[in-house]
């Protein structure tokens, strides 16, 4: 999105009315669709069929991701058993962990996935909550540097 757009949204955002103080999901969706000129409705698929089918494909990757298994090496650590592995371009698709670890080409691509994940959660941990002032968010940044230390961004 534009900032010239996400400059609308916020405005459309304030106009909903918070009880409360609070910003309620169904109210947005209310005024979305009750404001078919605001960029605000521009977000979302009002075609029922299709956003139905949007619906159903979020609730299937919510049960693969809900999967987990005992560690094969008896330390009692439980993981998921599905791991989405998606290189840019391609479609999303899920992977037995197991075997992803097992081979060493996927390997690389899940440490190169797990690192820009953590640098993204972290960008947007700072995002959140970078202005209380009594967090040291630097420790964040380090730890993350410091434990991808030896990843490349690229896999061949």
């Amino acid at each position: 999105m534009t900032q010239e757009e996400l400059n609308a949204i916020r405005s459309e955002l304030e106009k909903i009315p918070r009880p409360g103080g609070r910003l309620m999901v169904d109210d947005v969706i209310a005024a979305a669709r009750d404001n078919k000129d605001w960029e605000l409705h521009k977000r979302f698929n009002w075609n029922v069929k299709e956003a139905a089918l949007e619906h159903w494909r979020e609730i299937a990757r919510k049960v693969i991701r809900t999967i987990h298994v005992l560690t094969p090496k008896g330390s009692g650590e439980v993981t998921r058993h599905f791991i989405n592995l998606t290189q840019s371009g391609d479609d999303q698709g899920y992977h037995v962990l197991a075997e992803v670890l097992d081979d060493v080409e996927r390997r690389a691509m899940l440490l190169c996935q797990s690192k820009r994940e953590a640098e993204n959660w972290v960008k947007s941990f700072y995002a959140r909550y970078g202005q209380l002032t009594e967090l040291d968010l630097t420790i964040l940044e380090r730890a993350v540097k410091r434990t991808f230390a030896g990843v490349d961004d690229e896999v061949a």
